[in-house]
């Protein structure tokens, strides 16, 4: 016959191991602290809710929250608003891939067409500013087709060259080497983990 004080011991040590597992996953797989300080407060708030959990359960929890952990390695990009696009709202995430290479993901929402900028223009280019320069990624434009003025605008390049800021400029041709002076985003600069 076990005594219950013991049972209660038992579950209480399980609890702490398994959060102390999470943590430390976390803590191995995204370096922003105030990820972990949220990461950290749910998953207190979810140990003391699992007095009915089994341990399978747990586990199945634990490798979902690890995994979760793992796909969420991205810095997030703040970005000013802009003085020549007030409306746009934009949003990117840069990853470092298995290859060394990093991931650009850049979405605009309520960007205006480059037509109606002044003066008016073509396109809109993003450029990365890096230790070794500015470089060209590529355009990103707004959806095309019936919808095109949306107002959004997705955007996505790999790159070998590690980004410290994103730059959008506007544009009339596409093959040039270097921005213009017609900046119209352009983020803080930023450290990819």
């Amino acid at each position: 016959m076990v005594h219950s004080g013991c049972l209660k011991t038992q579950k209480h040590s399980f609890k702490i191991t398994i959060f102390n597992g999470i943590c430390y996953a976390f803590r191995c797989v995204d370096r922003n602290h105030q990820k972990f300080l949220l990461l950290n407060i749910l998953t207190k708030n979810i140990m003391k809710s699992m007095t009915q959990f089994s341990k399978a359960n747990a586990f199945i929890f634990l490798l979902f929250l690890v995994f979760g952990g793992f796909t969420a390695c991205s810095t997030k990009i703040t970005f000013p608003v802009s003085a020549v696009v007030p409306a746009a709202e934009p949003s990117a995430k840069i990853s470092k891939n298995k290859e060394g290479a990093y991931e650009v993901e850049l979405n605009v929402n309520n960007l205006a067409l480059p037509e109606r900028l002044s003066p008016p223009k073509k396109h809109y280019l993003v450029w990365i500013d890096t230790d070794q320069g500015i470089k060209k990624l590529g355009e990103i434009a707004n959806n095309s087709g019936i919808f095109r003025n949306r107002g959004k605008a997705a955007f996505e390049a790999t790159t070998r060259n590690k980004p410290v800021m994103i730059l959008v400029t506007a544009e009339n041709d596409l093959e040039i080497d270097f921005p213009g002076s017609h900046v119209v985003l352009k983020s803080r600069p930023f450290e990819v983990k």
